[in-house]
């Protein structure tokens, strides 16, 4: 390690510390003064792209989530988990409880009761979910979801 290089431990603590905090306007204006007129040359604007790559809000990363299907390289189609099957479906349903109209509060995807066995499959805990038909559930608020999973 460079003499007045900061170990990894202070780099922590120094985050850790400055978490939340903000430039104050006239620190922001000083700051930009200083800057004005400062010029980048091409070769360092390319190692400065390819450092962002990937970090959200960066153009090629928004870019990559406007991609829809199978246009998205890290797509995983209908192979999908539990959980993702039913976050897919809530993307597509109605935003309001099918049973009581509720609006406000958690809405959940609930698996329809009348779902065709071949739509379906199963978690290692015996749970079941339907990876490729959203049609297959309906939107809950949470105390309709309980009393739909009682019934």
């Amino acid at each position: 390690m460079r003499k007045g290089q900061a170990t990894p431990e202070q780099r922590a603590r120094n985050s850790e510390s400055h978490k939340g905090l903000r430039h104050s306007p006239e620190t922001r204006a000083k700051l930009s003064a200083a800057l004005m007129g400062h010029h980048v040359d091409a070769a360092t604007r390319a190692k400065i792209g390819a450092a962002q790559r990937g970090r959200p809000g960066h153009p090629q990363t928004l870019e990559a989530r406007a991609k829809v299907g199978a246009a998205r390289r890290n797509i995983k189609g209908d192979d999908v988990g539990y959980r993702a099957a039913h976050l897919r479906a809530s993307k597509v349903l109605p935003k309001a409880c099918a049973r009581c109209g509720a609006t406000e509060g958690l809405l959940d995807a609930a698996l329809r009761y009348d779902a065709p066995d071949e739509h379906l499959s199963r978690t290692r805990g015996g749970l079941s979910y339907s990876p490729a038909h959203p049609e297959d559930y309906v939107r809950l608020c949470r105390s309709c979801h309980r009393a739909y999973d009682r019934a």
